[in-house]
């Protein structure tokens, strides 16, 4: 996940967002928490310390599958901390509430693999099985829509 994929209706200088609407396994809502990069290539970078949140003009983000699970890599789930997004949407998704909603999501999900002969993670998509992997979340008490 990019900057423009949790942004698009935020702000107007970035374009390109994609909608997951047809892979969400999770939602957060929390502005962007960051802190600034002291040094970059062991020079000073002169970035901001810290950004403060402001969740008043913060809306829901989806999280996809595509983000937990690893190129090139089948029949393996990522959780909390460690999905694929930059280095801007893993200030949003970093806290808690993403974690835990991440953790649980890949779990189900992991659970649900194993009563699916022949499906894997990669593949929950392409076979066009994420209503049925979208029903058991739900099933299962973890929202997938704010």
């Amino acid at each position: 996940m990019r900057e423009a994929d949790i942004r698009t209706d935020v702000r107007t200088d970035v374009l390109g967002g994609r909608n997951f609407q047809a892979s969400v396994i999770g939602v957060t809502h929390y502005d962007i928490d960051i802190h600034g990069c002291r040094y970059r290539n062991w020079e000073p970078s002169n970035e901001a310390t810290k950004a403060p949140a402001r969740e008043f003009v913060v809306r829901p983000v989806m999280i996809p599958l595509e983000g937990l699970i690893p190129q090139k890599i089948d029949n393996l789930l990522i959780g909390g901390k460690s999905i694929a997004v930059t280095h801007i949407v893993n200030a949003v998704t970093r806290i808690h509430y993403s974690e835990w909603s991440i953790g649980a999501a890949a779990g189900v999900t992991a659970a649900w693999l194993v009563t699916e002969p022949n499906l894997t993670p990669s593949k929950i998509i392409e076979q066009q099985k994420m209503p049925q992997l979208q029903q058991i979340l739900k099933q299962q008490g973890l929202r997938i829509s704010w």
